[in-house]
């Protein structure tokens, strides 16, 4: 039996099917693969440990196992006492090479963007022309659930991983005979200024509206982040099926596709972009701290709803966030602008999730965490609120 620490359908459990097909082919016999989700691995993992020692029940588990017994208070499992390794299954090197290049692939996307929209959007279609762009993002996430499992399971991860890449390079192709008319209407647009990475920074920092769009994206950035990277976890701890769950996420990704669309068209009719972002910011808030109530008790029209909400202001206020960016930007200036305030948005992706681990491992539960988000949404809508000079 191979045991996995993790909810079916996700990455680890991906990679574990695939492991115990190889398994059954080499050992001759079957070899079943279990999945015992929870507590970040532990539950998986006590399992393994409390399991006769004869070597027919083996963990297939994340790297965050080893954190365990210096981030629970209650120590579950000791991994190097009460565990043997055998293997790794990737390569740590290849594994950091393929996301510097992912980044330095997926990096450039946004600031580029933002120019072409900037030079070719009327104004009062503003917020609204950027939020539709920000639509692939959730669509492209749902149409990879639902293609890259069926591609693993119908073929192998290789396959699945050969089909992402044919389709980035099929999306490359199919915009070239689009590059030089894009190109041409943002040279004609007017002047362009160049600046360092360092001097995106700076700018944005010493423009007041720039800086404060930059903490609001470190901020909603990192909500964001928690929502997607934890709500199925969450509910499932909290007694909610597994399949319930997946429809709540389903239902989340939902709200930020018409959220996205919606929020800007609030932005360019009837709010102004700063009154929206702050009015999405108090809903981020209000619904993860709804999130920190949810029960066994809540029925499932309930957490449905709440997840509604969390999914139209958690994952829906990129829009309006990148087109006031463009729009305050000096002129020439929107991709540094851009690319500064991103430097803030994905270190919010990088600090707030794990912020959010590490207080739901010194207190035993999410309530904790969801409030703890909750109040960064409040003080983010708190922040956009105030006025600014100028």
């Amino acid at each position: 039996t191979l045991v996995v620490g993790f909810a079916p359908g996700g990455p680890n459990d991906l990679v574990a099917r695939q492991l115990a097909l190889r398994l059954s082919d080499q050992l001759k016999q079957q070899v079943i693969v279990e999945n015992r989700p929870g507590a970040n691995g532990n539950i998986a993992a006590m399992h393994v440990a409390r399991a006769q020692a004869d070597g027919s029940t083996l963990l297939y588990n994340s790297s965050s196992l080893a954190l365990s017994p210096a981030l629970y208070p209650k120590k579950v499992v000791e991994p190097l006492a009460e565990l043997t390794p055998v293997t790794g299954t990737a390569s740590l090197p290849l594994v950091v090479l393929g996301a510097v290049l992912l980044g330095l692939g997926y990096g450039p996307v946004t600031p580029s963007s933002a120019i072409i929209l900037v030079s070719t959007l009327p104004a009062r279609y503003r917020s609204l022309g950027f939020s539709v762009k920000q639509t692939g993002v959730p669509v492209g996430a749902a149409a990879c659930g639902l293609a890259i499992p069926a591609l693993v399971a119908d073929f192998d991860w290789q396959v699945a991983a050969w089909a992402l890449a044919a389709t980035a390079v099929a999306g490359a192709v199919l915009c070239q005979p689009l590059q030089r008319d894009f190109d041409e209407g943002v040279r004609g647009s007017g002047p362009s200024a160049s600046t360092s990475p360092l001097g995106s920074l700076a700018l944005v920092w010493r423009l007041p509206r720039l800086r404060e769009l930059a903490i609001g994206s470190f901020v909603f950035a990192g909500i964001q982040m928690c929502v997607v990277t934890y709500l199925v976890v969450f509910l499932t701890e909290t007694g909610l099926g597994l399949a319930a769950a997946g429809l709540a996420m389903t239902c989340a990704m939902i709200g930020g596709l018409v959220g996205r669309i919606g929020w800007g068209w609030v932005a360019d009719n009837l709010l102004a972009p700063r009154r929206t972002l702050a009015l999405v910011s108090l809903l981020m808030g209000l619904t993860s701290l709804g999130l920190a109530c949810v029960g066994p008790s809540w029925p499932l029209a309930a957490v449905i709803a709440i997840s509604v909400a969390a999914g139209l202001s958690s994952i829906a206020w990129n829009g309006v966030y990148l087109a006031e960016v463009a729009h305050r930007a000096p002129p020439g200036m929107a991709t540094a602008a851009t690319g500064g305030t991103m430097f803030c948005t994905y270190a919010g992706v990088m600090v707030w999730p794990a912020v959010f681990f590490l207080t739901h491992a010194a207190s035993g539960n999410y309530v904790a965490s969801f409030a703890l988000v909750g109040l960064l949404g409040l003080a983010g809508a708190g922040m956009f609120m105030r006025r600014l000079p100028g």
